[in-house]
């Protein structure tokens, strides 16, 4: 689940639930597997979505990070203000075409969304700066530098190995 508080942040309400080989903990498993977040302060909309569709609200790339929310996506999606039933089934076709046709929702697994907002209290707009794309390639980097330290510092105490033909 990801929310558009009243102030205009997103937020990301749950993580995923995994086991201990990584597979995804479908929620009918109970409440025993399940963990549910909070949030404080008002809430303007709320979105909960399928596996496929949360990794792209919330990528791993974004999960050590201070916004944890692909906010530009976020938008798209949770800043609503439709209020009769024409502009909701306006809002159906759009919101089908964006999982459709929006390169950063691609996902081979199911799409499926449930949006709950009140059209009468959007959130709230910030400045300009807080919908820019976060910079991928440094994050990416980030996690390369950070998986080579983590190898170096596991494997710090093994000898290397001289295998004759092989440089090292």
């Amino acid at each position: 689940m990801v929310a558009a508080l009243a102030t205009g942040e997103y937020v990301m309400v749950t993580r995923q639930q995994h086991d201990d080989a990584g597979g995804m903990i479908p929620l009918r498993f109970g409440p025993d597997t399940w963990e549910f977040g909070t949030v404080e302060g008002n809430v303007a909309s709320v979105l909960a979505a399928t596996d496929g569709l949360f990794e792209r609200l919330c990528p791993k790339l974004l999960r050590e990070t201070e916004q944890q929310v692909y906010v530009p996506l976020a938008r798209k999606l949770l800043h609503r203000t439709e209020a009769t039933a024409e502009e909701r089934h306006g809002l159906d076709r759009r919101l089908r075409n964006i999982i459709r046709r929006e390169p950063h929702l691609h996902t081979v697994d199911d799409a499926t969304l449930l949006l709950l907002y009140d059209p009468e209290r959007p959130p709230a707009t910030l400045d300009d700066a807080y919908y820019q794309e976060p910079a991928w390639e440094e994050l990416r980097n980030a996690v390369a530098e950070r998986i080579k330290k983590e190898w170096a510092a596991e494997t710090a105490h093994m000898k290397r190995l001289q295998v004759k033909g092989v440089e090292q």
